[in-house]
């Protein structure tokens, strides 16, 4: 954790599905999934999700099954990033079975209002067993990613991030659309925080979890997004595009860096 929150950043949450080895065998049911980061936003599971102890490169997952499972905290003032920017990283793997939908990584909205605060999802076309997907973020602005053919059980790593005024994605390393849009850091923190699902409908992800970062830095702060990937691609077996700083090698460790 130290490697990451520097002086320009600040992790505002990081759940580790793979720790859940510590208390869970393979197919054990999920309850809760403690946060790594300083914030301590416990995850809470609902409708059976079930760990998978070798869910990618010999490391445990959660099982989404897109049968209206989900994970949640109460939203916190910790979350509000007020005038800096937002990154959120998640690495998963795609289950393609079934019809194709929505199916949203994070959704966070006021309690007292029908209006979404920020949303994080992407369509999977043609069936979930089809081939492509396209990935967006949303409040006021719209932003939509590249279309991209999916591969049954590979896991990926996705990125979406606030840099020069723009939304950013990024797919295991690399640039993923257009950057555009905005999205606005002024959240109300009075409502609920949902991950591998909406909040209010069934939009679930079919496929497994192994890990979810969110974390802001100052407009004048340096996006660290490089790092990050080097460290989750690395952990999960995940290959960088050639030239990436960390393709081959993870950031250097601290006293506190695990993984």
């Amino acid at each position: 954790l130290a490697d990451y929150d520097e002086t320009n950043s600040e992790v505002l949450a990081w759940w580790k599905f793979d720790e859940l080895n510590r208390t869970l065998n393979d197919g054990d049911s999920i309850t809760t999934v403690s946060d790594s980061g300083p914030n301590g936003l416990t995850l809470t599971a609902a409708n059976g999700i079930a760990f998978d102890a070798d869910g990618l490169n010999d490391k445990g997952m959660a099982i989404m099954t897109g049968n209206d499972d989900r994970f949640t905290t109460p939203d916190s003032d910790s979350l509000n990033w007020g005038t800096d920017l937002l990154e959120m990283y998640i690495v998963w793997k795609p289950s393609l079975t079934g019809a194709g939908h929505t199916q949203f990584r994070f959704y966070d909205k006021r309690a007292t209002a029908a209006q979404q605060r920020v949303e994080w999802y992407h369509n999977i076309a043609s069936g979930r067993g089809g081939t492509n997907y396209e990935m967006r973020i949303r409040r006021s602005s719209l932003k939509i990613g590249n279309n991209f053919q999916l591969t049954d059980g590979t896991g990926y790593i996705h990125s979406v991030g606030q840099v020069d005024g723009t939304v950013d994605f990024y797919r295991n390393g690399t640039a993923d659309g257009t950057p555009s849009g905005s999205v606005t850091g002024d959240m109300d923190n009075n409502g609920v925080l949902t991950i591998g699902n909406h909040t209010t409908s069934d939009q679930s992800i079919s496929g497994s979890i192994g890990e979810f970062i969110i974390i802001k830095h100052t407009a004048t702060g340096a996006s660290i997004r490089e790092k990050i990937e080097g460290y989750l691609a690395n952990k999960w077996g995940i290959d960088l595009p050639s030239g990436h700083t960390y393709e081959t090698d993870p950031p250097r460790r601290s006293s506190v860096y695990t993984g």
